[in-house]
Parts: structure tokens; C-alpha cells; sequence
């Protein structure tokens, strides 16, 4: 929101489209203009896609930020190798591709920020956080 508040332009991403537009709704109320692209981070067609939004509506794509993020909590021996794609695929896989992605448009600002956010985790173990760990 703090963007928001310095009139950021936003591509909101989203699996849920209910939540995406209460985001678009609370970036617009503090003065910012943002748009929703649904779908995965892990997804290279819907990274690409809000890349190409940003650039095409914004006319400019000058700060990304690597946010999205699932845990999976459960004893190792519990945690099956899809629990463990999924966290990789989204906490690990999405911010290189939204990076990949986006790299160029930031070259060709001659400037950019990349942002990721990442967790306590994935430098201090903690119980019951296998998958989730290892993708932070």
C-alpha cells in the first residue's frame, strides 16, 4: 500500500480473483492505479503476461517485487514430493521467472529494482517446515 500511497502504477497477481480485485481496490483507494493478472508465479505465460500488461498500460516497468509465497507444514516422512514442487515452484521457480522476465524491460530503463521478499525459514530451521524451507 505504501506504493500505492506515492501513486505507483501495479500489476496486482493473483490465483484468486477475488482477492486480486480486493487489492486493486485497496492500491485505488490510496491514490495508486493498478490492474489484476490471475494465475501462478510458476507459470512463465502468466509472468510474461504481467510484464507485458505493466509495459503496454503503464508504458514503463521500473521496480518488480518477488512476494508470492506458500508454506507446506508437515513431519518430513508426511511431505510428499508434490508438496515439496509446489513450495519450490512458487517460492523458488516464480521469482527467477518474473526476474527472467523482466530483466529486459529494467536493461532498457537503464535502471531498476528487484525486490524479494523471503523468510526467516530459509536461514533458521524450524519445525515441520521441510518444503518450505528449502524453497526460501
Amino acid at each position: 500500500m505504501r506504493f500505492a500511497e506515492e501513486g505507483a502504477k501495479i500489476i496486482v497477481n493473483d490465483v484468486n480473483e477475488q482477492d486480486a480485485n480486493n487489492v486493486v481496490d485497496q492500491v485505488k483507494s490510496k491514490g495508486g492505479r493498478a490492474i489484476a493478472v490471475l494465475g501462478s508465479v510458476s507459470d512463465r505465460p502468466t509472468v510474461q503476461k504481467m510484464v507485458d500488461t505493466a509495459v503496454k498500460e503503464f508504458g514503463t516497468l521500473d521496480i518488480i517485487v518477488n512476494n508470492a509465497g506458500i508454506t507446506h507444514s508437515a513431519r518430513l516422512a508426511e511431505t510428499t514430493t508434490a508438496d515439496y514442487d509446489r513450495c519450490m515452484a512458487i517460492n523458488a521457480r516464480g521469482p527467477y521467472i518474473l526476474c527472467r522476465e523482466a530483466i529486459p524491460w529494467l536493461g532498457k530503463m537503464g535502471r531498476g529494482y528487484i525486490i524479494n521478499i523471503s523468510s526467516v525459514v530459509g536461514v533458521k530451521g524450524y519445525p515441520l517446515q521441510t518444503a518450505y524451507g528449502a524453497s526460501r
